[in-house]
């Protein structure tokens, strides 16, 4: 099989799966042709994944990938059979997410950190909170997203990575979000606007 993978529309964090899982299928060393797609070869290519991952859950990841390539082979008529036709891999324990409450937020925000680094860490952590954008749209956020509307609202406006680089959703991807006072408290610790966005 060819070690590169076609990954223009992936996020940063999808493309490293995908070169995790490549990895896996390299080291594995039994599927190198489209013709070693074989349900057997998927039998042992899990055993080989048992034996080098202790997370059920990242095992079923690697085969969820692994997975997609194959439908994209069987779609583009370079095998014939789906190997994982039969097969089915326990997902493993997929743990519940669980929101910090409000009390939380507000004693994680009195915290007094060690350390700037934490400092920073700290409130990157509670921006992402308080607005509802992921850790990369926080970490490419630039002051042009900023603006303030004629009722004095604060907002930033962007768009998702994962939703405006698939071009099969028909989806802008943009958003609009108001900041709330303490996101806005974050913002002006670290680029002093004063209240002038």
């Amino acid at each position: 099989m060819d070690n590169q993978i076609d990954s223009s529309d992936l996020a940063p964090g999808t493309k490293k799966q995908h070169k995790a899982t490549l990895n896996h299928v390299i080291g594995f060393g039994k599927i190198k042709q489209f013709s070693d797609l074989t349900e057997r070869n998927i039998r042992l290519f899990d055993d080989y994944l048992h034996e080098h991952i202790n997370a059920q859950s990242s095992i079923y990841g690697q085969h969820k990938r692994l997975k997609k390539w194959v439908r994209m082979a069987l779609h583009n008529g370079l095998i014939e059979k789906d190997p994982y036709l039969l097969l089915t891999f326990n997902p493993g324990n997929i743990n519940t997410i669980r929101y910090l409450s409000q009390q939380e937020l507000e004693k994680l925000e009195k915290t007094t950190m060690p350390n700037a680094k934490l400092d920073r860490v700290r409130d990157v952590f509670l921006f992402c909170c308080y607005t509802g954008l992921a850790y990369h749209e926080v970490k490419n956020l630039v002051f042009s997203q900023i603006s303030q509307d004629d009722e004095n609202i604060v907002w930033i406006a962007g768009s998702r990575d994962k939703v405006a680089g698939n071009k099969n959703t028909g989806a802008s991807g943009e958003y609009f979000v108001p900041l709330s006072k303490r996101a806005l408290a974050i913002i002006d610790k670290y680029i002093g606007t004063n209240g002038k966005y």
